[in-house]
């Protein structure tokens, strides 16, 4: 059976799930464009219902699971209410659900919601769950914050959760826009930029995101260096093993290093290279690459 489109809406209780999902199907963009019912799936109980009346003029039923086999909850209502596209109310407490969702339906898009008033809470006691939701998301929409200034703090650990999410703030006039900057501590203007250990999640994520930025600067810092073989050719990347979320989850995140010498796999080296941005073959996207100029021992790992 051909999977039906699905659209996940995940964050913790109170994030405003409910009037998001409500706004979106009632707006005159997706009531024009969309043909068809819409299914809504609701997996926890918050502090807004759903109005079924208004729903049902839009062509909407909403099915709340309470307690049952998950799968079967889903594939029932989708023979017994027959869609063209369901929405998922989620969050991280049901275990496992969000893999189901991806098993068993086709989803389109994955988009996270956190209230700005309870964001440090969730930080500081439940930094694990918080991660699991925004690595599945994209995009990632903050809301009720008074300034996107007061969010910078989470700009570096949020990215590295997951650099390939938009983040988004919710003006208070209800506009969306870009909430993360890519500020960087040291000189990006210049010309040879010389890392401390500190600088290399900014420098990274900032690389990831605008290695244009970067094309033809020389590059120095202490970085570990990962030796992998593709066909029997071996190729390295240079980085360094960041926390990502909690000192359970450490990643090593690098760009492709090019080097004529014979590096050992997770040493650390000092390294001097110019960096270069590359096409990926991808619809003109690029990425950053290093072209190793110099090497020698590390001054600290």
């Amino acid at each position: 059976m051909e999977k039906i489109k699905a659209y996940i809406v995940s964050g913790f209780l109170g994030a405003g799930k409910t009037t998001f999902i409500k706004d979106f199907i009632t707006g005159d963009f997706f009531h024009k464009k969309e043909n068809g019912k819409s299914l809504v799936f609701v997996f926890e109980e918050g502090e807004t219902e759903y109005d079924r009346d208004l729903l049902k003029q839009f062509r909407t039923d909403v099915a709340v699971w309470e307690k049952g086999d998950i799968k079967e909850f889903i594939l029932e209502n989708i023979k017994k209410h027959t869609p063209g596209r369901v929405f998922a109310e989620t969050n991280v407490f049901r275990e496992g659900l969000t893999d189901i969702l991806y098993e068993e339906l086709d989803v389109a898009g994955n988009t996270m919601l956190i209230d700005a008033s309870s964001l440090e809470m969730y930080y500081r006691n439940m930094t694990e769950l918080l991660s699991v939701m925004i690595r599945k998301a994209d995009p990632v929409m903050i809301n009720r914050a008074d300034t996107k200034e007061e969010l910078n703090i989470y700009s570096t650990p949020f990215r590295l959760m997951n650099p390939q999410a938009g983040f988004l703030w919710e003006t208070p006039y209800g506009y969306h826009e870009k909430v993360f900057g890519n500020a960087v501590p040291f000189d990006k203007t210049a010309c040879h930029i010389i890392l401390e250990k500190t600088d290399y999640p900014a420098w990274y994520l900032d690389g990831l995101e605008n290695p244009g930025d970067y094309h033809g600067k020389i590059i120095e810092a202490d970085l570990q260096v990962s030796v992998n073989a593709v066909d029997g050719k071996k190729y390295y990347k240079a980085g360094r093993t960041v926390m990502t979320c909690c000192i359970n989850d450490m990643t090593f995140l690098g760009f492709r290093l090019e080097s004529g010498q014979h590096l050992k796999d997770k040493c650390f080296y000092h390294i001097k290279a110019k960096a270069f941005a590359q096409d990926t073959g991808a619809a003109g996207n690029k990425e950053l690459v290093l072209r190793e100029l110099g090497i020698g021992p590390a001054f600290e790992t």
